[in-house]
């Protein structure tokens, strides 16, 4: 194929504007996003959280595009919608829309929940929470608006280094599906430390006289060293690594304006900095038993990592800019038989959640396993599988039918106690109210991005990946974008949308949480793959002969949030239960 990627102009530069606003939002006793645990509420802020965002320019060709990471669990397909949305509408001289903006997040599991449009993800906050809602958004907006003034000449470089396998970081939870991965060496669970991607890799950004403006690193780390017995608002190990190394900059160069540094999840789904089961706990923690003390120890490590990097030879990025965005419906995608071992007509399937995604992991979350012996024992009986698409999943949840474990009738929740299901009475309310509306309750239309800077690509998942669905998906994506002078190609996750995990189809067949829920069914890594590859084909075209957007997810209106407000649904759950209470 005829490379047709522009030759830029020699004169052509780099414009980098950084910038960073506070996020933070206590509501007392509000849900926290993450562990999927009631008790798991917020009650005070260990530490600040921050939305950090770059723009990038190139004057000459006058193309641009914002980056943004921000210290919540994940991006909502809503906050992308409403930050993009008010760009767009509010600030058209900015140039910046839905094609050109990335949101990813640092998924820390210890910030306030309710931000999502989609029902899945605010059953345990409970609720959604407009204020949470509106304090992200106008964090992300802000951050970005103050990157765009700030933009100024720049020079960009990159660089790579490992983690040594005696340091403590990054231990991948689930070998057991791993090792079914036939491109990998099988481990035994004592080198599940060697089961990851242990590699950092760092853009740097400055001024042409080399004084720092900010870095973006990506390292696969879930931000998890704060446990869901905690109550504690907190940016966790990635928070404290950005904190750290900006303040260590900030005193070294003794800059008049404030130093940026992001610090961004990759190939993560299944890699943990807890692997200790200290006496008298019930979840792997850190390397010690006091998780503020782990957050500290792991973020520091992330940090003095990312200064090896930056004090190391870095390699030049030339300046060039390019975007690909598209949504795609991913419950109805027909795999490329090139990633389904040559096979014919397979496709994906709408959100299914499965029973054993309610066990939780070693790191927590989770029911009883007596309660989920009886819903996994009662859906076998009913026989809720579907192997063609999902493979040796067995259905709890369906998103699009509204069904739980098989039904669409819900009442059975309000004869569920309390203490099988935690929060049983708050789901049974929201379903009575109508709260749990007419649209999916898990997004299925989604966007999928790839952002190309000089020799780098960042391809933006609406999921958490594997460390192996990572690397088939850079396998897929590499050598196409090679073509075009790419050299390094970056997984990123959490960005844009939210819809579960990508696991292989053999760490799918496995079950275990991660492929639990990989909602789209076993092809769904093979889906990513698929339009992956022509999203990076479309990359060597002109703009005016590339695949524009002929679908768009759902935009909630007020209407539809209304029934599944935060406070509405706690009095309701309140009443019922003291109702219930009265009765005894």
């Amino acid at each position: 194929m005829e490379n047709l990627f522009l030759q830029l102009p020699n004169e052509e530069e780099w414009q980098v504007g950084v910038g960073k606003k506070e996020i933070t939002c206590l509501i007392p006793n509000l849900g926290m996003l993450g562990w999927a645990t009631y008790g798991n509420v917020c009650l005070e802020v260990e530490s600040p959280l921050f939305a950090r965002a770059f723009v990038f320019y190139t004057p000459i060709s006058q193309k641009k595009c914002a980056w943004v990471n921000a210290e919540i669990c994940f991006i909502s397909l809503s906050i992308f919608l409403e930050v993009t949305k008010i760009l767009k509408e509010q600030y058209p001289q900015l140039g910046l829309d839905e094609n050109n903006i990335m949101l990813t997040a640092n998924h820390t599991h210890s910030c306030a929940g309710g931000y999502t449009h989609s029902v899945i993800y605010n059953l345990t906050i409970p609720g959604y929470e407009p204020e949470v809602f509106r304090t992200y958004v106008r964090g992300i907006v802000e951050a970005i608006l103050e990157a765009h003034q700030n933009l100024q000449p720049a020079r960009l470089s990159w660089g790579v280094a490992s983690f040594a396998p005696e340091v403590p970081i990054a231990f991948n939870r689930s070998v057991q599906a791993y090792n079914q991965n036939p491109e990998v060496e099988p481990l035994p669970w004592e080198k599940r430390h060697l089961a990851v991607d242990r590699n950092m890799y760092l853009l740097s950004i400055e001024t042409p006289e080399g004084k720092p403006i900010g870095s973006i690193n990506w390292f696969s780390l879930h931000t998890t060293s704060i446990h869901s017995d905690k109550h504690t608002i907190s940016s966790d190990n990635k928070g404290y690594a950005a904190t750290d190394l900006e303040n260590y900059i900030q005193n070294k160069f003794q800059l008049s304006v404030p130093y940026i540094a992001a610090f961004a999840q990759s190939t993560s789904g299944d890699v943990t900095p807890n692997y200790i089961l200290h006496p008298g706990q019930k979840e792997t923690r850190g390397p010690t038993p006091d998780d503020y003390e782990n957050k500290n120890l792991v973020g520091l490590l992330q940090s003095n990592k990312a200064k090896e990097i930056l004090y190391a030879s870095r390699a030049p990025i030339p300046p060039c800019i390019d975007t690909i965005s598209l949504y795609f419906d991913l419950s109805n995608v027909a795999i490329d038989p090139e990633f389904c071992s040559g096979l014919s007509n397979q496709r994906t399937g709408p959100a299914t959640f499965g029973t054993t995604m309610l066990l939780g992991t070693a790191e927590g979350g989770g029911i009883s396993p007596i309660a989920w012996w009886i819903i996994h024992q009662y859906a076998l009986f009913k026989g809720l599988y579907e192997p063609t698409i999902y493979g040796n999943k067995v259905n709890f949840l369906e998103s699009v039918e509204h069904k739980l474990l098989g039904s669409k009738d819900l009442s059975i929740l309000r004869y569920i106690p309390e203490a099988l299901i935690p929060g049983i009475s708050k789901i049974w309310k929201l379903y009575a109210e109508g709260g749990l509306g007419d649209q999916p309750l898990s997004p299925q239309i989604v966007p999928i991005q790839i952002f190309i800077l000089g020799k780098i690509a960042i391809v933006a998942l609406p999921a958490e990946p594997t460390t192996i669905a990572g690397k088939r998906i850079r396998q897929t994506v590499a050598p196409i974008l090679a073509k075009r002078g790419v050299e390094h190609v970056i997984i990123g996750g959490y960005a844009n949308a939210y819809t579960g995990y990508i696991t292989t189809l053999e760490e799918y067949q496995c079950q275990l949480y991660e492929g639990s829920h990989t909602v789209f069914g076993k092809w769904t890594c093979a889906a990513y793959q698929t339009l992956l590859k022509k999203m990076a084909e479309d990359l060597l075209k002109p703009a005016s002969l590339r695949k524009k957007n002929n679908i768009f997810p759902h935009y909630f209106s007020e209407e539809e949030l209304e029934p599944q407000y935060y406070k509405k649904l706690v009095i309701r759950a309140e009443k019922i239960m003291h109702g219930r209470s009265s009765k005894l």
